[in-house]
């Protein structure tokens, strides 16, 4: 079975998932760590644990789906 992703729907929402995986992995914990470090930005340290929990959350669940997709669409990530 072929299917075309030459949509323009398709291609605005793959980049649109390319930018937030960019930003998760590369900008989320330089900018967590500059609002640690600047007293204007930061918050107290239990949100900043949560925030932490929430982040680690998410790459688990992120890794659970990859390891347990259903439909077989993200197989070539684990080879």
């Amino acid at each position: 079975m072929w299917e075309d992703y030459a949509s323009v729907a398709f291609q605005m929402h793959f980049h649109a998932v390319v930018w937030l995986a960019m930003y998760a992995m590369f900008a989320a914990l330089p900018v967590w760590g500059i609002s640690v470090l600047v007293p204007r930005l930061r918050l107290s340290w239990r949100q900043h644990f949560m925030q932490i929990a929430l982040y680690a959350t998410g790459w688990i669940l992120v890794a659970a789906f990859l390891m347990s997709d259903p439909y077989q669409i993200v197989t070539w990530f684990r080879d």
